[in-house]
């Protein structure tokens, strides 16, 4: 049997798991707490390694007999593949090298000096070894991993943890949760703000002015609906909110619950008995106690999930929630506002919830990002960004001249905008030119 399909000897659950990104993240967390995981990045840096550089028809023959051949002076010295590049790959089998298997590299796996030498023989003759060239030195990795790691990862806290998120991610979306708040402030916020060039006849407002106010973004995202391309844009602001997670504690007396969203029916109420502490503490447990609510009836497994997570951060537990959220909405094949991203990205992600860095979704937040300017260039020429001059004199001509200070959020609060608004569900109100206008372009 190929080692594709066994695993250099691993069970299929075992391989099963390892090959499971989101799994895999959760199993490492627990590999670190045995002191193997070296063993567990080597595997899978040589399995990917494999599966990269396979091709039917080329290396096929097992190691015992490249090793025969190569002893008896008959093995491949010419490239034998058309389709592989032979530097890509000597690149790839040097990396590998030299975090696992140099005696200098601070990963160094546990092999010895021959099996050593062998492998760096083996890469020189790449040609006639191929994706086999780490296969003998990966043997006591797999040792080690059925040893040392996979006997208690049934039984440990990571592994609860992994079924908690497992299910979670595998629940269907509620078209509820695609309700998005936009930003909170508005171009008049800003100390810069000139009345006299900000609503100019001939202002064309760039991507990230529109990204930042309330107002430009809502009508920019009925843009994107009217072209079905609201999903880049819905997912960009969810991992803006994600970052601001990230970058700001929340409040003590808030994050103090977090936790605790899945111990008992009790949470939301405790969460929101909160609320009053602090406007902070009070708008983040606020939407703990909602999250605590969809939570429990995404999972019937609350209580091993409250054990799993007990000895997590607060503010984890607040990203977790988020970065569950994130890809059952945008990333999840399953999902109908799925955004276009490799799966070797899709892979990533999953393999990072375990560890949540802030750095989780950089790649998405890219990806959607340069998806957004492309439909950026098409709303400039757009008969609603033309109108965004006369909608933004309207909604903040008047208010602008009383700006006292205190932005123009609390002022526009009886109307409804910034964090009474909702993507899904707009409450903004355009002027009754724009709002005529609008209605001719949705009949077109």
């Amino acid at each position: 049997m190929s080692f594709k399909k066994s695993g250099g000897g691993l069970q299929d659950e075992q391989l099963e798991l390892i090959r499971n990104p989101l799994a895999c993240g959760y199993l490492r967390k627990h590999a670190i707490g045995t002191q193997s995981v070296e063993n567990l990045d080597f595997f899978i840096a040589v399995d990917d390694f494999r599966v990269e550089f396979g091709e039917t028809g080329v290396w096929e023959e097992d190691l015992e007999s490249m090793i025969k051949m190569a002893a008896d002076g008959s093995e491949e010295t010419t490239w034998p593949s058309a389709v592989i590049s032979e530097d890509h790959m000597r690149t790839v089998a040097a990396q590998i090298y030299d975090e696992f298997v140099s005696e200098t590299s601070g990963s160094e796996v546990c092999i010895s000096q021959t099996e050593r030498e062998r492998v760096a023989d083996m890469i020189k003759n790449l040609a006639h070894f191929g994706n086999k060239v780490f296969d003998d030195a990966i043997k006591s990795a797999i040792v080690s991993i059925k040893r040392q790691i996979m006997p208690g990862f049934n039984l440990s806290r990571s592994h609860a943890q992994y079924m908690y998120v497992r299910d979670i991610l595998a629940t269907p979306v509620d078209k509820d949760e695609y309700d998005v708040r936009p930003p909170a402030t508005s171009m008049i916020d800003d100390p810069a703000f000139d009345g006299s060039t900000a609503f100019a006849p001939d202002r064309r407002y760039a991507l990230q002015e529109i990204l930042s106010d309330h107002l430009l973004i809502e009508e920019f995202m009925k843009f994107l609906k009217s072209q079905h391309s609201s999903e880049n844009l819905l997912c960009y602001m969810q991992l803006m909110e994600y970052d601001r997670t990230v970058a700001e504690n929340p409040a003590e007396e808030a994050a103090a619950y977090a936790r605790r969203l899945t111990q008992s029916n009790s949470t939301a109420q405790r969460l929101s008995q909160q609320s009053s502490r602090s406007s902070r503490a009070g708008a983040t447990a606020a939407n703990m106690a909602s999250s605590a609510q969809s939570l429990r009836t995404l999972t019937s497994s609350s209580a091993a999930a409250s054990d799993a997570f007990s000895l997590e951060s607060d503010n984890d537990m607040i990203l977790l929630e988020q970065a569950i959220k994130i890809y059952r909405l945008h990333l999840s094949s399953e999902s109908p506002m799925e955004v276009f991203i490799p799966g070797k990205v899709r892979k990533q992600v999953l393999k990072g919830m375990s560890e949540l860095k802030p750095e989780l979704y950089e790649h998405v937040k890219a990806l959607s990002y340069k998806s957004i300017q492309d439909s950026f260039k098409l709303f400039t020429a757009s008969p609603r960004y033309a109108r965004l001059v006369d909608l933004a004199a309207d909604e903040y001509g008047a208010l602008a001249g009383k700006q006292a200070g205190g932005g123009i959020c609390g002022m526009l609060a009886g109307k409804g905008s910034g964090g009474g608004r909702t993507f899904e569900r707009s409450t903004s109100r355009p002027s009754s030119a724009a709002a005529s206008e609008a209605s001719a372009e949705e009949k077109n």
